[in-house]
């Protein structure tokens, strides 16, 4: 797994990263980021979950993020999401 590489270049730790998709996508793979959390890999250590994406608040600043995906962070969403991911949502950008 990729993960057990990682040391090899230096890399001890990493955040498994969500960009910009449709909301169904992206429960989908939260939902798979759970799985690895109820048995890692060795290697370099996962601390969570960062959404880079989509909860984007502005157009003109949302680098590579998809516009057409852009999702209001409400409460509601974000505890969706992190409810999907075994509670290991480490990090939102907005």
């Amino acid at each position: 797994m990729w993960c057990d590489y990682l040391p090899s270049e230096g890399v001890t730790s990493s955040l498994f990263t969500i960009s910009s998709y449709p909301k169904q996508g992206l429960l989908k793979s939260l939902n798979l980021f759970k799985k690895y959390f109820e048995k890692p890999c060795k290697g370099a250590h996962i601390l969570g979950v960062y959404e880079e994406g989509p909860f984007i608040c502005s157009s003109k600043y949302r680098g590579a993020q998809a516009l057409e995906h852009q999702i209001i962070p409400y409460k509601a969403i974000i505890d969706e999401f992190n409810e999907a991911c075994g509670g290991h949502l480490f990090l939102t950008s907005s």
